[in-house]
């Protein structure tokens, strides 16, 4: 086999894998990229017949070794992915679905994702509905749409919260200005913005929420609606 490296990381590449391009034809078969228990293949045609499927398989990626080449927030777990393209020349097409497992973003634990994606050549935009299991428990539903080629108002989501755990949210926030979160959401939020600048409106109940702040020395408790729009909670 031949070998591929990514910053020192080795992946080996299957002999086998043939690929073509002829007209507006492209071909793969067999192609098999392995690192250890890691693997991602492609099988299939993609050519202007819709009939025609190019598959792909994504197995026990390892996140942490994706997070260090991309070298930004510290994050980990497993990636597994599958799904198909097709004519990627006039009308694409990909539907895929994913999970991540033991999610962890600066040691705190996420949760499991689960995701099925469809691109809409429609509206040039990415359809997602997913979930995130927190501790064996559902937490909340996303369903929406990601715009890829907008810059900007690229983000129309729903966030639905069953009684979400929102101790999660401990790893995006410095522990010298707030730790200890603990408490549950129940509602629905509207996200919109961008990626970079996301928005977030609507209203949810916070049951039984605290903090230590960190600046203040002690821990505050709130239960009730907290109103949410682009300004902040209220």
């Amino acid at each position: 086999p031949s070998y591929l490296s990514i910053q020192e990381l080795k992946w080996e590449v299957e002999n086998a894998s043939e690929f073509s391009i002829k007209n507006d034809t492209i071909s793969v078969q067999d192609f098999e990229l392995r690192r250890n228990q890691q693997l991602i293949t492609l099988n299939g045609m993609a050519s202007t017949d819709r009939d025609q499927k190019l598959f792909f398989n994504v197995e026990n990626i390892i996140l942490e070794e994706l997070s260090m080449l991309l070298n930004k927030v510290p994050f980990a777990g497993t990636l597994a992915s599958k799904g198909y393209i097709s004519d990627p020349f006039n009308d694409f097409q990909f539907i895929g679905s994913g999970k991540i497992d033991t999610l962890t973003v600066k040691n705190q634990l996420i949760g499991n994702i689960n995701v099925n994606s469809e691109w809409i050549e429609g509206i040039k935009g990415l359809k997602l509905q997913g979930d995130l299991d927190y501790r064996n428990a559902q937490t909340f539903d996303f369903l929406g749409n990601y715009y890829p080629f907008k810059d900007e108002d690229n983000l129309d989501f729903n966030l639905d919260f069953d009684k979400t755990d929102i101790s999660f949210t401990n790893a995006f926030f410095s522990p010298e200005m707030v730790k200890g979160i603990s408490g549950f959401l129940d509602g629905q939020l509207q996200v919109s913005g961008s990626t970079n600048q996301p928005v977030l409106e609507g209203d949810i109940h916070l049951i039984s929420g605290s903090a230590n702040v960190g600046i203040l020395g002690t821990r505050f408790g709130v239960d009730g609606i907290i109103e949410v729009d682009e300004y902040g909670f209220y």
